[in-house]
This record gives structure tokens, C-alpha cells and sequence, in this order.
């Protein structure tokens, strides 16, 4: 009887902040969501899902913050500081207006950037071939949630918004030149090294080294989509690993100890695979005139022009060797364009909305959509 009332009770609580968007009552319900294998857990997150939704684009800002300060505050538990910016930061930057959420960026990326800048090891330890065995449960928490963090960025703000804006904020928090690239560079470093590279430590749960390992994939490629348009550089980054260095890809995104099962009739649900793809894209077309200037989605893929990875890429024994050093990154230069106006409505009308994947066990892996 009392564990029914008490799941009573949280209906209402969660049923009132879905209707009307109180944060004071969401930072109340703070310690309910701290509980990663709440038994209500799926109602509860529909109750997020439709908080987010019924949010006004300034509202949604505040509640950005609120969500974003508790992910910073090292004094809440791991657990919540995740739920935070994967159930509620996560879709309440999905849902705004592209200028709140440039503005959002502008206030958070230095933030955000310290704690991927740790991604990357110090120069003599970049060979090392297993990342990390200081790491514990709470860094490893810190930057998954960055690293989702920098995902939504890449698929919601233009490039010229990036490079001009983002870049330049990144640049003068470290007292660097500004080339136009070195944001962009870090992180793809940064993503690499923390898909590549295995961690050792026994302490952290293995479903969050799992999960590690698939948000950086996922960050790396979000990068990618945005800032390449030849197909040698997704193959490098997505596709390839190295042996040699022990750099691995499969065997980090995929749970190798996953049991499957399938029966000779399935009844799964199904997604649509262009969803996110689309969101995106329709965010920065119809609302990039609020930057007052062109978009600049894309850099075209003389981006690494003048690069070591560059003259690997024109090499014809190129694709017989494994992935890419990602200390080759750091030679990257930036040269945007403008897409061919034509090429994009050719884009547009070969988009199949109709396409849609099968959420089996496989199809459910967070990474499969990224690589479809």
C-alpha cells in the first residue's frame, strides 16, 4: 500500500511540473531523479519528455540552466548530474529557437571544453594504449555528458555560428590564436581518443565505460557530418581502426557480452532514421537569418589541406592502412564555403521520410543510427 501511494504521489508531483513548467518544482524533484533504476523510471521520463515539450522558448532557457548548473555542481550525485543533461539539457536544446540556443553556447562552451580538454593526454602519453587508469566514476560521468553536450551543438548550430562565435570564446579563454578550427580540432581529437582507447580501471561500471565510448563515437561523428562532405574522411574517423595502437572501435561501442535472442516473428517498434538528421537541419535552415549571415553548414573537405592526414588521404594504398593518428588533427585548417545551392535541393528532395529502422536489440544500440 505505501509503495502504491508513493508511486500515486509521484504521478501528481510530475504530473503538475508537466503542466505547468514550475522549475522550483523541478529542482524539488531533483533527488527522484538521481535514482538511475528508479522502478517508475519510464513514466518519469515521459513526464520529463512532456515538460520539455509544453515549455515556451524562454522558459526552456531557464530550465536549460537550472539542468546545466546542477551538471557542473560537483556536490550532487554522478547519477543525477547525467540524468540531467541526457533526459532534460539534452531535448530542451532540441526544442529552442536557434538564437537562445547559440546564446546558450556562448555562455557554456569554456565550461563544457575544460572538462573534454581532459580527454586529451599530455604529449608523451598520447601513445599510450590504454586511456587513463586514474579515471573514475565521476570524470568519466563529467564528460559523457559534455561530450552529449558538444553532439547537440554540432547538430543545431551552424558552422559559421561555431567558427565565428563558439571558436572565438574557446580561443580567448585559452589565450590562443584564432585560426577558425581549434575548437573543432580538440574536440575530434579529444572524441577519437576517448572511442579509441581502452580503460582499464575495474572501479567504473562497465555499462558506463560502454556508454563513454559510444557518446564520444557519436560526438565524433556528429562533428564529421557537419564539417565533411567526401566520403575518405567518414571512412577515417567512423569506420577504421588501429590495430598497432590498440585502438579500437567495434569492440567499445558494441556490448560484447550482450545476449541475443530472436524470435522467428517480431513485432519491434520502429524510429525513423532521418529524424534527428531532419530536425536539424529544417532548425538551421529556417532559422539561420537570425544570425544575419549565410549558412555555412558545411566545410568543405580541403579542410585538412596542407595536413599530414591529408597526404595519407591521397595516398592509393590509403585504405589498406588502420585509422589515422589523432595527433594528425591538431594540422587542420579551417576553409568554409557555401554549399552548392542546387546540391542542396537535390538533398532535400532525395530524403526518404518514410524510411524507418526496426528497433531489435541490435537497432537499439545507441551508435546504429549515427552509422546508418
Amino acid at each position: 500500500i505505501r509503495y502504491n501511494e508513493y508511486i500515486s504521489c509521484l504521478d501528481k508531483l510530475f504530473g503538475a511540473l508537466s503542466t505547468t513548467g514550475n522549475l522550483r518544482l523541478l529542482s524539488s524533484l531533483f533527488n527522484v531523479l538521481k535514482e538511475m533504476n528508479h522502478t517508475h523510471k519510464n513514466q518519469i521520463h515521459k513526464y520529463l519528455a512532456l515538460f520539455v515539450k509544453r515549455l515556451s522558448d524562454d522558459k526552456a532557457k531557464e530550465a536549460f540552466k537550472l539542468c546545466f548548473d546542477g551538471f557542473m555542481d560537483p556536490l550532487l550525485p554522478d547519477e543525477l548530474r547525467l540524468t540531467l543533461v541526457c533526459k532534460l539539457c539534452l531535448p530542451l536544446l532540441y526544442k529552442m529557437s536557434l538564437t537562445n540556443t547559440l546564446e546558450i553556447f556562448e555562455h557554456h562552451t569554456t565550461k563544457i571544453m575544460d572538462i573534454v580538454d581532459s580527454c586529451v593526454p599530455a604529449k608523451e602519453d598520447t601513445d599510450s594504449q590504454v586511456l587513463d587508469e586514474t579515471l573514475d566514476k565521476t570524470t568519466v560521468i563529467q564528460r559523457i555528458g559534455a561530450l552529449n553536450l558538444l553532439e547537440a551543438m554540432y547538430q543545431c548550430l551552424p558552422s559559421n555560428a561555431i567558427r565565428d562565435k563558439i571558436n572565438a570564446l574557446y580561443c580567448g579563454s585559452k589565450a590562443i590564436k584564432i585560426k577558425g578550427n581549434e575548437i573543432t580540432t580538440t574536440v575530434m581529437r579529444a572524441t577519437h581518443i576517448a572511442k579509441s582507447k581502452s580503460i582499464s580501471n575495474s572501479i567504473i561500471p562497465p555499462h558506463l565505460v560502454l556508454d563513454y565510448h559510444q557518446t564520444a563515437y557519436n560526438t565524433l561523428t556528429a562533428v564529421v557530418i557537419a564539417t565533411q562532405t567526401k566520403e575518405n574522411f567518414f571512412t577515417v574517423f567512423c569506420f577504421k581502426e588501429n590495430l598497432v595502437k590498440e585502438e579500437y572501435l567495434w569492440e567499445h561501442i558494441v556490448d560484447l557480452k550482450a545476449t541475443y535472442q530472436f524470435e522467428v516473428e517480431t513485432n519491434f517498434p520502429v524510429a525513423n532514421k532521418k529524424v534527428t538528421a531532419l530536425y536539424t537541419r529544417s532548425k538551421m535552415q529556417n532559422e539561420s537569418n537570425q544570425l544575419n549571415k549565410p549558412d555555412l553548414r558545411y566545410i568543405s573537405s580541403h579542410y585538412l589541406a596542407d595536413s599530414s592526414l591529408s597526404q595519407d588521404l591521397t595516398n592509393s594504398t590509403f585504405f589498406g592502412r588502420p585509422t589515422v593518428d589523432a595527433s594528425q588533427i591538431d594540422n587542420m585548417d579551417v576553409d568554409f564555403e557555401i554549399k552548392n545551392e542546387k546540391n542542396n535541393n537535390n538533398n532535400k528532395a532525395t530524403v526518404d521520410t518514410n524510411s524507418v529502422i526496426e528497433l531489435d536489440p541490435l537497432n537499439t544500440n545507441p551508435c546504429m543510427i549515427t552509422i546508418i
